[in-house]
C-alpha cells in the first residue's frame, strides 16, 4: 500500500487477527524495533478459560479435574504460568494475584483459588468473558489431561463428631451432597459431581 499524502488519508491502523478475535497492533517503545508483522505465540501450550458472570475484582475459586495418570512421568513438570486477559493483552498473574494452587501445577487434581484484579475488556477474545490463561513454555506433556473445570468450588469437610465409624469405610458418593448447612446468600446451587 503506498499513501502519497498521510495527512490526506488520516491514521493508518493494522491490526494482528488471532484464533478467537483481534488487537490493534503496537509499536514498540524503542523506535527501531518497529511494530511486530505477525502475532507472536511463545509458549508451547496454552489453556484458556472463559468464565462467565464475572465481576472483577472478585475471588474464583476452580476445581481442576485431571485424569489419572496421564501426565508424562520422564519429564519435568514445567511452571505453569497464569494471566488474565486485559485491554494491554495477556497480564502475568503473579505475587498476590498468583493463583493458591492444589493442583501441583496442573499435574493433579484439585482447587485453584484466585483473586481476580480488577480489568476491562479485550477485542483478542469473545466479549462477555473474563479470560484466564495457563501457558507452559516446555515440556506440556507432563500436565494431566484435563476432564472438566468448575467454577465457585469449594472444599468440604465431615465433622467426625456422632459418625458412626463404618461411614469412613467408603468416599461420600456423588450427588450426596444437595445443599449448605446455613443459608448463604447469592448461593443459587449446590452439586457434587464427584465421590
Amino acid at each position: 500500500v503506498a499513501f502519497t499524502n498521510a495527512e490526506a488519508h488520516g491514521r493508518c491502523v493494522c491490526y494482528h487477527i488471532h484464533p478467537f478475535g483481534h488487537e490493534e497492533m503496537r509499536a514498540s517503545t524503542d523506535p527501531k524495533q518497529g511494530i511486530p508483522f505477525l502475532p507472536a505465540y511463545d509458549e508451547e501450550g496454552e489453556m484458556l478459560i472463559g468464565i462467565a458472570n464475572a465481576k472483577p475484582p472478585q475471588s474464583l475459586n476452580l476445581l481442576a479435574m485431571l485424569a489419572p495418570g496421564t501426565g508424562d512421568l520422564d519429564l519435568t513438570p514445567p511452571l505453569v504460568r497464569w494471566s488474565m486477559l486485559g485491554p494491554e493483552g495477556w497480564q502475568p498473574l503473579t505475587g498476590e494475584a498468583a493463583p493458591e494452587d492444589e493442583t501441583a501445577g496442573l499435574r493433579r487434581s484439585g482447587l485453584l483459588r484466585f483473586a481476580l484484579p480488577e480489568t476491562n475488556a479485550s477485542p483478542r477474545l469473545p466479549q462477555g468473558l473474563t479470560w484466564l490463561r495457563a501457558s507452559v513454555a516446555e515440556n506440556g506433556g507432563a500436565l494431566g489431561k484435563a476432564v472438566a473445570l468448575h467454577a465457585q468450588a469449594v472444599r468440604v469437610r465431615l465433622q467426625p463428631e456422632g459418625v458412626a465409624a463404618d461411614h469412613f469405610g467408603a468416599a461420600l458418593p456423588a450427588g450426596s451432597i444437595t445443599r449448605s448447612v446455613s443459608t448463604v446468600p447469592g448461593l443459587a446451587r449446590v452439586e457434587q459431581p464427584y465421590a
